[in-house]
C-alpha cells in the first residue's frame, strides 16, 4: 500500500522540463539537483524524444528550432508542429500555419463534444420514491430494456416521455457527430468543425445546433490567438519584418496539397504515434 502521493516529476513526461533547463543553459540534466530527483531512464527518454524532434544536437545541446520550440507552453511534439509549419518554406507556401494552429488549439482543450445522457439517474430516482415497484418495458432502436418503476401510471407515463426525450437527443447527437465527421480521422474533423464554426461567425447558436461545446470552441479560439502572438514574438527576434495575421478559413481548403503538407508536418512531430 502507498501511504504517500508519488510526486509528479517521477509520474510524467519530462520533455518540457529537460528541454526549459537547456534553454536556461543547463547542460547536465541528469546530474541537476532537482526537489524530487526524476529516474534516469525518464530523463534518457525526455533526452531521446527531444533529440528525435532536432530540438537537441547529437552532442544534446539545445538546437535553434528547440530554442523556438521553448517559446510554447505545449508539450514539445505540438511545439514542433507549430515550427515545422512557419519555417519551413515548403509548407509555408501552402499557408499551413492556419492549419496548424488550428489542430494545436483544438487537442489542447476539453473534449468538444456534448456527451449524451442515459435515464440510469432517472429511474433510480423513480425507483427510490416508492419500494412498492413494478416492471417497465421500453423497447428503443429495437432494444428491450427493464426498468425499475413505482406502481403508479402517471408516474410510469412521466419516466417513459422522459427516457423517450433522452433517446431522441442521443441519436440527434450521433446524428449531427456524424455529420461533422471527415473521412480522414479525428484531426481533419477538428480542422473541419472549427474551420464551419469560424464560417458561421464563431456563434454560440451553430454550436447547439450541432451539439458541440462551445465554452470548449472558445477556449481553442483564445489559444490560437495566443499561438499567434508567441510565433510573431519568435519572426520578430529573428528580424523577420513578416507579420502572420489570424486567417479566416474556408471549408475549400479540403484539398489534396493541404492534405499532403499537413500530413507531412504531423508525421515530423508525431513521428512516435505512427506504429500504432
Amino acid at each position: 500500500m502507498i501511504y504517500e502521493t508519488i510526486p509528479e516529476i517521477k509520474r510524467c513526461n519530462l520533455s518540457n522540463v529537460v528541454l526549459y533547463l537547456k534553454v536556461l543553459g543547463i547542460d547536465d540534466v541528469i546530474g541537476f539537483d532537482y526537489f524530487e530527483s526524476p529516474s534516469k531512464d525518464q530523463l534518457a527518454e525526455a533526452l531521446e524524444s527531444l533529440h528525435m524532434l532536432n530540438a537537441l544536437n547529437e552532442s544534446g545541446n539545445i538546437t535553434e528550432i528547440g530554442e523556438k520550440m521553448s517559446h510554447f507552453p505545449l508539450e514539445p511534439f505540438l511545439s514542433k508542429m507549430i515550427i515545422e509549419s512557419f519555417v519551413n518554406s515548403e509548407y509555408n507556401q501552402y499557408y499551413c500555419i492556419d492549419i496548424i494552429t488550428i489542430i494545436v488549439s483544438m487537442v489542447s482543450v476539453e473534449n468538444i463534444y456534448m456527451t449524451k445522457k442515459y435515464t440510469k439517474k432517472i429511474l433510480n430516482k423513480t425507483h427510490n420514491n416508492n419500494n412498492n415497484n413494478i416492471k417497465l418495458k421500453a423497447n428503443y432502436n429495437n432494444n428491450t430494456i427493464f426498468t425499475s418503476a413505482t406502481d403508479s401510471n402517471n408516474n410510469n407515463k412521466e419516466v417513459e416521455e422522459e427516457y423517450h426525450k433522452e433517446m431522441y437527443r442521443n441519436d440527434c447527437i450521433d446524428h449531427a457527430h456524424a455529420i461533422l465527421r471527415h473521412p480522414l480521422g479525428d484531426i481533419w474533423t477538428f480542422i473541419s468543425i472549427y474551420i464551419e464554426w469560424g464560417e458561421n461567425h464563431y456563434s454560440i447558436e451553430w454550436c447547439e445546433k450541432n451539439y458541440i461545446q462551445y465554452r470548449a470552441l472558445k477556449y481553442a479560439k483564445n489559444i490560437r490567438e495566443q499561438l499567434y502572438t508567441e510565433i510573431n514574438k519568435i519572426l520578430i527576434n529573428n528580424n523577420n519584418n513578416k507579420n502572420l495575421i489570424i486567417s479566416d478559413l474556408s471549408s475549400n481548403i479540403f484539398t489534396s496539397n493541404y492534405e499532403i503538407m499537413i500530413g507531412k508536418i504531423l508525421s515530423s512531430s508525431l513521428y512516435m504515434n505512427i506504429a500504432r
